[in-house]
């Protein structure tokens, strides 16, 4: 539940900020009890059962690893020092998370050899950076602009960390991030 209100909390600080420098962006709206989705309960149940965990963890470190990522972005090109202040802190909390994450993920992965298949297998095909879903086309273009020369330097981070998680090595999800931003028409 903590890591739900501190997101919330990052999209509301982030949306503030963009507000004053004249970028409208709408906060992101979190429901309170976070229930979990119809498509989740069936993967957990039926499909995934004993790999569900593990495979949301493996998940949880790519998105978080992306979003570390992209706030250390904002903070090397910020230039008012409020703004910068601000991402500094959401940043160390989504380190909090990304370590969160990998541990659990290191844990499960190593017990299970059919889990690191299977995580393998799920994350490495239908990964894709996070909030792609709920912002607009235009929003994800700005985004996509502003991360575009960057990916070099987010794939150095997915091998050395991505890649330290068993059955994850040599995982491409560069080739995911490539081919999000190819189909929403921003070629990197």
């Amino acid at each position: 539940m903590q890591w739900g209100k501190e997101e919330d909390r990052h999209g509301r600080i982030f949306a503030g900020i963009a507000g004053r420098c004249g970028i409208p962006i709408e906060p992101p709206s979190v429901p309170p009890n976070f229930g979990v989705p119809a498509w989740q309960r069936f993967a957990e149940e039926y499909v995934l059962r004993d790999h569900f965990i593990p495979t949301h963890m493996a998940w949880g470190v790519a998105s978080e690893l992306m979003t570390r990522w992209a706030y250390g972005l904002l903070i090397d090109r910020a230039e008012d020092p409020l703004f910068r202040k601000l991402m500094t802190m959401i940043m160390r909390e989504e380190s909090i998370h990304l370590a969160a994450y990998k541990g659990f993920a290191r844990a499960l992965l190593a017990e299970s050899p059919l889990s690191r298949i299977v995580a393998r297998q799920i994350v490495g095909r239908f990964w894709a950076p996070v909030g792609n879903e709920e912002n607009s086309r235009e929003t994800t273009r700005a985004a996509v602009r502003f991360v575009d020369a960057e990916i070099p330097r987010f794939a150095h981070q997915v091998e050395s960390t991505v890649w330290s998680i068993p059955g994850f090595h040599g995982v491409d999800l560069v080739r995911n991030v490539k081919q999000f931003f190819a189909q929403i028409e921003c070629p990197v």
